[in-house]
């Protein structure tokens, strides 16, 4: 982006739009921004008549006014092509316009999004006018659409009206990233390209925009259009990139329903709704169905705390996306992946932390895949088998009672008594089979569960048995 400057003699009373202070050269010893003449030091008292030269570009025709400058299509010098002339109204050209009108300039200039308008150059003629030279667009503003729409007595097609908004906010993240908080995104703000056939959707105007770590703009101060601005920018708090988030939300309501989602006449009234009362619910004010999941994207981007919005322009995107290609509504709503540490295994909402400090409970090793259950029935017939395998190699095969300490006759004599009993009949089984080794041939770690459960640790009843060391059964005397 080029900046021009007036090539006039008298060099007194220049202002610098970055630092505010005043110079007597074009450039500003303190930051290197370029000067400006502000109000009451401009020769240029009148709007721009056609044909007139402004740095070096000739007027052709308006294309639009606002409250702070009117839009002209103009000629670049050379035949390199038209340009959109933006020249700020002398009764705007006080510091603080001239500033604004400076940052939007500067601002523009460092976006290089396709859905953003670029900037090409920022200046003053030598007549005093202060103009910015933007990329010439043809077409209409999504504010236009809207009103064109609203006037026939219906609203946008959902799917029209999603589609504009996920390009809008694809703009969104690369200023964000560079932070850059628009403040004033509104549909007038929006502009609806057309080129070779196709719509280009392009975000206009940065000049009330916030930039983060920036010295540009204060805290504290209320800046945009009352009917779109967030809670917290309607109460002076902090924002961030999730205040244009909530202006989305609003254009889409907007556009959606014909309506806005506040309808207080009053600045103050407005004000007040966005930052304490909540809107009716999207889904009952629409005047068509609305695809499944839309109504809740709108409604998250409009809740009144920041962290109940989305995460940023990014994840509202992919909700809007989602919305157009039909995916299902537990899938529009990205949320930060959790860290490793509470990353939930088994998408029971419990990190798997909780998980590998707590002990399986019985009814979950009851509920354990039938590959488990085979493999712990034969470790535990695997033990019994031990068990007796001992005790017949201990005995001889006699099943006379043998003398043994009262220490051990302590030791749940009912159980033991019980198994002695059964003895006789067990023992007839083939010893090759039953005294086959403990672990199965087939290791723990190579068979799969099922599918679609991971488990944290290996339930108990998959665990070596506590205790398989043969012990001497207790007979009765």
């Amino acid at each position: 982006m080029g900046f021009s400057v007036p090539d006039v003699a008298r060099t007194s009373g220049r202002l610098c739009p970055t630092c505010g202070r005043t110079a007597d050269v074009r450039q500003c010893p303190h930051d290197g921004s370029p000067t400006f003449y502000v109000a009451g030091h401009l020769e240029h008292q009148g709007p721009v008549a056609l044909g007139e030269r402004v740095g070096s570009y000739i007027v052709h025709a308006p294309i639009g006014r606002g409250g702070h400058a009117t839009v002209y299509r103009a000629e670049r010098a050379l035949g390199l092509g038209d340009v959109a002339l933006k020249v700020l109204h002398i009764d705007r050209a006080d510091p603080q316009g001239v500033s604004r009108f400076y940052r939007e300039a500067l601002i523009g200039a460092q976006l290089s999004h396709p859905n953003t308008v670029r900037v090409l150059d920022v200046g003053q003629a030598d007549s005093g006018a202060i103009f910015l030279a933007m990329e010439l667009l043809h077409g209409q503003t999504w504010e236009a659409r809207l009103l064109d729409l609203e006037a026939e007595g219906g609203t946008m097609q959902p799917k029209e009206a999603a589609a504009i908004a996920a390009e809008v906010l694809r703009g969104l993240a690369e200023a964000h990233d560079q932070g850059v908080i628009h403040r004033d995104l509104k549909p007038s703000n929006v502009m609806l390209a057309e080129a070779g056939g196709e719509t280009f959707v392009k975000i206009m105007d940065f000049g009330v925009a916030h930039v983060l770590l920036s010295g540009l703009t204060e805290d504290g101060r209320a800046v945009g259009t009352p009917a779109y601005m967030s809670p917290e920018q309607c109460s002076g708090g902090k924002l961030d990139g999730r205040g244009d988030l909530y202006a989305v939300g609003v254009a889409l309501y907007r556009a959606l329903t014909g309506r806005l989602p506040f309808s207080e006449s009053s600045t103050l009234g407005m004000m007040y709704a966005h930052a304490n009362l909540p809107p009716t619910d999207i889904a009952t004010v629409a005047n068509q169905p609305l695809p499944p999941g839309l109504a809740p994207v709108v409604m998250q981007a409009l809740a009144k705390a920041p962290e109940d919005r989305f995460v940023d322009a990014r994840a509202m995107r992919q909700a809007l996306e989602a919305v157009l290609n039909g995916r299902p509504l537990d899938e529009q709503r990205p949320v930060p992946s959790p860290s490793p540490a509470r990353m939930d295994v088994d998408g029971d909402g419990t990190p798997a932390t909780s998980k590998v400090a707590a002990r399986p409970s019985i009814a979950q090793s009851r509920r354990l895949p039938w590959r488990y259950r085979v493999v712990a029935t034969v470790a535990a017939l695997g033990a019994v088998a031990s068990v007796l395998l001992a005790f017949t190699v201990r005995t001889g095969g006699d099943p006379a009672p043998t003398p043994t300490p009262k220490r051990l006759a302590a030791v749940s004599p009912p159980v033991v008594a019980k198994s002695a009993a059964r003895l006789p009949e067990v023992a007839v089984a083939p010893m090759a089979v039953v005294t086959a080794p403990v672990e199965p041939a087939t290791p723990l770690g190579a068979v799969k569960p099922a599918v679609g459960t991971i488990h944290a640790r290996t339930p108990s009843a998959t665990r070596r048995p506590r205790s398989h060391t043969p012990t001497a059964p207790v007979l009765p005397p």
